[in-house]
């Protein structure tokens, strides 16, 4: 229970920041948002017992040893998402704790299932402030990393675009990754960081990253993106199995169906928004019917992962309790 309440902690404290007109405008952005997930979760539901009628039993077959590597990957992952933040921050001229950082990162991951995509940012401002840091950094770290994601997503979805245009030219893929290391500059891509900002009334920020720092980071994210992937591939051929020349576009519809299901607006987590992604462009390499079992599974793992991850640490971490509800937030 004490768990529970540590991830309300920010939650209750953030509240009392906001003013009544924006805790009005965020009441009933969150009451759509739950609004719009119940009725995703009802909806993909639906779909997904419709679909498991129409599937063979002879095309599911158990392969344990995939499913089990599909597990053990996912503390290697967790561990690089919160080391390229800690990257980040390092980056921002701060030396917090790792462990600080990854406890931050952990928890702040199961917050974005709460209704509004704030939480998540709310969370790392939460655990990351009691290291020294100004929660002006912490937001300015997390915006970037969210930016490093989106770009790393882009680039592992640009081959992904075949599915859709088969004629594509390679002069496309060649263009599109000439465009993405343009707008990676610092002086380009400090642009929309200090608008959002502005928008949020925060002073604005001057990027100090140097060109093949921010390179280097991009290439870092997409890697993160290409090892997602290939656990999701993994995790699949566990039940089902799938030609391994997909690999390429399966990585690219994981990380492109993610950055779509992202930018909706009121979709918690961006669920049902990915899972519909995933499946029309799945669509084209195995049944309709077996891409509906895949993007509900894959979304199962995923939480099962995340919860896990952060559950094991909660068990390990009960000292952090204590010390979250001693100190105040700075």
């Amino acid at each position: 229970m004490a768990g529970i309440f540590c991830f309300l902690a920010p939650i209750r404290k953030a509240k009392g920041k906001l003013s009544q007109k924006m805790a009005m405008q965020h009441t009933i952005r969150r009451s759509l948002s739950i609004i719009f997930g119940f009725a995703a979760i009802v909806f993909i539901s639906i779909i997904f017992v419709t679909s498991i009628s129409k599937i063979p039993p002879s095309s599911i077959s158990f392969n344990y040893p995939f499913l089990i590597l599909a597990f053990l990957i996912s503390p290697f992952s967790t561990f690089l998402n919160s080391w390229l933040w800690y990257q980040i921050i390092i980056l921002l001229n701060e030396k917090p704790k790792f462990i600080t950082v990854w406890r931050a990162n952990m928890y702040a991951t199961i917050m974005r299932y709460i209704p509004g995509k704030i939480w998540n940012y709310l969370g790392k401002i939460h655990w990351v402030s009691k290291s020294g840091i100004s929660e002006k950094k912490i937001l300015f770290s997390s915006i970037l990393e969210l930016l490093f994601i989106m770009i790393g997503a882009l680039i592992t979805s640009i081959y992904s675009l075949k599915i859709f245009i088969p004629n594509l030219s390679y002069f496309y893929f060649a263009g599109s990754l000439f465009v993405l290391l343009i707008i990676i500059h610092p002086k380009i891509i400090e642009l929309p960081i200090n608008f959002y900002l502005r928008l949020k009334r925060k002073s604005t920020f001057n990027l100090k990253f140097n060109y093949r720092q921010m390179i280097t980071l991009s290439i870092l994210y997409a890697l993160h993106w290409i090892l997602m992937g290939l656990q999701f591939f993994i995790f699949i051929h566990s039940f089902y199995p799938l030609d391994p020349k997909i690999i390429p576009e399966f990585i690219g519809i994981n990380s492109g169906s993610w950055v779509i299901g992202y930018l909706s607006i009121i979709a918690p987590g961006g669920i049902g928004v990915k899972e519909g992604v995933f499946v029309f462009a799945l669509k084209s390499f195995v049944p309709v019917s077996i891409a509906v079992l895949c993007a509900v599974l894959l979304r199962i793992f995923t939480i099962i992962n995340e919860v896990a991850t952060a559950g094991i640490l909660l068990c390990f971490d009960r000292g952090a309790w204590k010390k979250l509800f001693s100190k105040k937030v700075t």
